[in-house]
């Protein structure tokens, strides 16, 4: 093989990724199942046998869709609870892994649940393959013959113009790092601070008598409400936290009007702090280093990422007329644009369900979860899905839960697309979760063996990697940023509403076992996503309890202390 056959978007870095091809192993043999229960995607949007990743000869492949949908239908049959789940993978995957856990979901789900079928959406969301195409397909938004053959050319400029982005921005990416690392220092000291007087409390606790709390998680659950910079955060929490304490202590019968808001337990120890500041004060160089770079390259690959995420929802929209384009297809394209295989099958989910709910079949309860960048994607199809419905002639698609795990999309694009869709009518049912790492686990977040900026993918988003005008264009997936954006949640969906932040280091740390409490960002991938219980939020705390008096405290404080307005001559008591 001769290096100018190659497709070009392959030529960058090919041979560290035939090294790690090769370190890796051969890849897990692929059961047939997988072909009823995968839809994947390559680059531009074309869909791919998950059995062989190939090209299917027809696009869409109809064939493919029906056979998932006749499977679905023949499973659910007989079933009383039957349920529809679609799941949608995040970034930096590529197709191979994602499928191989795909497969292990699919055993995992089956057992758990036989009322649930599963539909994994697979897309190539690889960090070489998706700066590949930045370098070598895409100008402007458009990925065609003219395209690529300006990009063989002029591909080293784009280059050169990324590290010196690089090297110009350094000052700028290093001072917003610094930020999320300042964050990580007082999230540190005030837990490191209050073990040791939450250890005494409880000593004191057991000499008076029996107690009922085995461990410190009643007094550690609302740790992060001291730090002194979640101010903001801290104070619209305790609104929410109240009205949701006061909702579901009210009667029984009354139907939850209030949204329902839990964060995780910390259950770190002083000494998990002073590993990770040690390992981070060794690995310094390393991240200053490796940050500019990060935002040079990776911001190009991330909005390259984006656009592979509206690919197979939008289809690939670039359409090329040349002498073998018939005049019909020229007229499709006029009235209908380029078809997206991710947007068909849902429309083809919906009309199989309204057909299959009969006087015996209960109706599909279809339940649509994203992890990351899949909510991007998720997005746009229930935009789509809005249109279709609203013009009256697509049967509605009977989602009954939305689930988005650490969501890259952003707040504004979360409030046009999921927000309108479960204001429809037909949609009353629509209950939401927005499923978060804890604050602290969101900048300790450690990637790359520690030699890159520490926070997750959200961080780096929200730091580096776009430009947010306003809060609202920062990623929804962040729990900072959506519990200081509260208000984008209408008063008639907050009893739909859930936002759940899970714990700080987790409990259970057999290996064997699934993660119940991701502290890292790719985590969800492997926790049981599926399963409502990981869904669903704690209780809310004691809007009295000693902590979050601390917090009000914090309020008070700084409320006293911020500038007073000078009264004119005219409103004081002493003017003459």
């Amino acid at each position: 093989m001769q290096w100018h056959v190659l497709p070009r978007s392959q030529h960058l870095l090919f041979v560290g990724i035939a090294c790690v091809c090769l370190l890796s192993g051969c890849a897990k043999d692929r059961s047939p199942d997988l072909y009823y229960h995968v839809i994947e995607f390559d680059s531009k949007g074309g869909i791919l046998s998950p059995l062989t990743d190939k090209k299917f000869e027809k696009y869409p492949p109809p064939d493919q869709f029906k056979d998932i949908l006749d499977k679905m239908q023949a499973t659910l049959a007989g079933k009383t609870n039957p349920k529809v789940i679609v799941y949608v993978h995040g970034g930096l995957n590529t197709p191979s892994d994602a499928i191989d856990i795909a497969q292990q979901h699919l055993a995992d789900i089956t057992k758990q649940d036989p009322s649930c079928y599963p539909v994994f959406v697979i897309w190539n969301s690889g960090l070489f393959s998706s700066y590949g195409e930045h370098l070598f397909d895409v100008r402007q938004g458009r990925d065609n013959s003219e395209t690529h053959a300006w990009a063989f050319v002029d591909w080293p400029v784009y280059l050169v113009s990324d590290f010196l982005v690089a090297i110009a921005r350094a000052p700028t990416v290093w001072m917003q790092q610094s930020t999320t690392d300042s964050d990580t220092v007082v999230a540190g000291v005030t837990s490191m601070l209050s073990y040791g007087r939450t250890q005494e409390a409880l000593q004191k606790q057991k000499k008076s008598g029996p107690t009922t709390r085995p461990d410190d998680s009643v007094e550690r659950a609302d740790l992060w409400l001291e730090r002194r910079n979640e101010v903001n955060t801290a104070a619209f929490f305790l609104v929410l936290n109240r009205l949701y304490f006061d909702d579901s202590h009210g009667p029984a019968a009354r139907p939850t009007t209030q949204i329902s808001i839990s964060i995780g337990v910390d259950h770190s120890h002083p000494s998990d702090w002073i590993g990770r500041g040690t390992i981070y004060g060794m690995f310094l160089p390393f991240k200053l280093f490796f940050a500019p770079i990060i935002d040079g390259l990776g911001t190009p690959a991330w909005r390259d990422m984006c656009r592979r995420a509206q690919a197979i929802v939008d289809g690939s929209s670039d359409f090329t007329v040349n002498k073998n384009t018939t005049q019909d297809e020229i007229d499709d394209y006029v009235n209908r644009g380029t078809a997206g295989g991710l947007d068909l099958f849902i429309s083809e989910l919906a009309c199989r369900a309204h057909c299959a709910h009969d006087a015996t079949m209960p109706q599909w309860q279809v339940t649509l979860i994203a992890h990351s960048a899949g909510a991007i994607a998720l997005d746009e199809v229930l935009r789509r899905q809005i249109q279709r419905e609203l013009k009256g002639n697509a049967a509605p698609l009977p989602v009954r839960n939305i689930v988005y795990m650490a969501a890259a999309c952003s707040i504004r694009d979360f409030t046009e697309s999921v927000i309108p869709f479960m204001q429809m009518k037909t949609h009353r049912k629509v209950d939401f979760f927005n499923l978060t790492l804890h604050p602290s686990a969101e900048t300790l977040d450690a990637e790359a063996w520690e030699l890159v900026p520490r926070g997750s993918l959200l961080c780096w988003i929200d730091d580096f990697l776009t430009s947010p005008q306003n809060p609202l264009d920062r990623t929804l997936g962040r729990w900072d940023n959506i519990v200081q954006t509260p208000y984008v949640f209408p008063q008639s969906l907050r009893g739909r509403v859930a936002i759940k932040a899970f714990a700080l280091e987790r409990l259970n740390t057999c290996s064997t076992q699934p993660i119940l409490d991701p502290q890292m960002h790719g985590d969800f991938t492997e926790s049981p996503f599926w399963d409502p219980v990981f869904w669903k939020p704690d209780p809310p705390l004691n809007p009295n309890g000693a902590r979050i008096s601390v917090a009000e405290m914090e309020k008070e404080r700084l409320k006293a202390i911020a500038p007073k307005a000078v009264n004119g001559p005219s409103d004081s008591t002493d003017a003459p």
